[in-house]
């Protein structure tokens, strides 16, 4: 558990519900709007799969996988993030952090690192500066993806979740507790990132209208309630996955941002411009 003072969400008579209520979930079939996109395999084995996955992907190349946490936040991640990823692995398969904080010097503003990252986003481009610039000095002047990953992970593993504001990145503006979380995630900690579709599992599923810490200390006891075979990163994997999956409902900020989008589209704006202003892709928004 992430903080000294032990919070409990479910009573010793809830348990097996909780464990019959998860095996319920994984063993849904993933669907096409399931985080993953793993049509074919259930949401355990697509949860699973992904956990195997986490450090042959993510801490593989921790620079990635800073714009993979930045852009992801309040975003429709199939849509508008995970393309870009897969674009910014494939163009820099070798960028270090230092390479990062190169490439954000050569392209300065954050209509110039569209050409890197694939977004026009003011607020995400100086949060990535931020955070690169809270990064270096654990790097300790090194330069190579190895040690990125040792530096960044020791970050990871032993950053505090109860005083992540005191935290050289959670004390960053704009970085609340979701992305203190995801980015711990994605530099290999074993940890729970409460977004939007973890939480809805908790209040729809578990009855328990929780948010930011208690989110996750609530998914973390779930873990415990199921046994050594269920992590955190495991269980978040779960949630996510059956609630992008069958929630069918769009979160607020997705509502907002395709509402906008027609708006804009009845008023002939550019697709191009639209698709860099929101950060969806142009085909996304030709479909809205």
């Amino acid at each position: 558990m992430n903080t000294k003072n032990q919070k409990v969400f479910f009573q010793i008579d809830e348990h097996q519900k909780i464990k019959e209520t998860v095996a319920r979930l994984g063993n849904a079939p993933a669907t096409e709007d399931s985080h993953g996109q793993d049509v074919g395999l259930s949401i355990f084995e697509s949860a699973r799969k992904s956990v195997a996955e986490h450090a042959d992907q993510t801490r593989l190349n921790p620079a990635i996988a800073i714009m993979d946490v930045i852009l992801a936040a309040h975003r429709d991640y199939n849509k508008a993030v995970l393309p870009h990823v897969r674009n910014l692995r494939k163009n820099y398969p070798n960028l270090t952090i230092n390479g990062l904080d190169k490439l954000l010097q050569t392209y300065p503003t954050a209509l110039l690192f569209k050409e890197i990252w694939g977004h026009n986003d003011d607020q995400k481009f100086q949060t990535l500066k931020s955070v690169v610039a809270k990064i270096l000095p654990m790097l300790q002047g090194r330069d190579d993806i190895q040690n990125d990953i040792e530096k960044t992970h020791d970050w990871a593993v032993n950053a505090n979740l109860e005083n992540y504001k005191e935290d050289p990145i959670g004390s960053i503006l704009n970085i609340g507790v979701a992305t203190f979380q995801h980015m711990r995630m994605s530099f290999g900690a074993n940890v729970v990132k409460p977004d939007q579709r973890v939480m809805e599992i908790l209040e729809r599923e578990f009855g328990r209208k929780l948010e930011g810490i208690n989110a996750i200390l609530a998914c973390e006891e779930i873990a415990e309630i199921c046994g050594a075979d269920f992590s955190p990163l495991l269980i978040d994997r779960i949630f996510v996955r059956y609630g992008s999956g069958y929630y069918r409902e769009k979160t607020n900020s997705e509502t907002y941002i395709v509402g906008v989008i027609k708006k804009l589209k009845a008023s002939s704006v550019d697709l191009e411009i639209i698709s860099n202003a929101t950060g969806w892709t142009y085909e996304d928004v030709q479909n809205v």
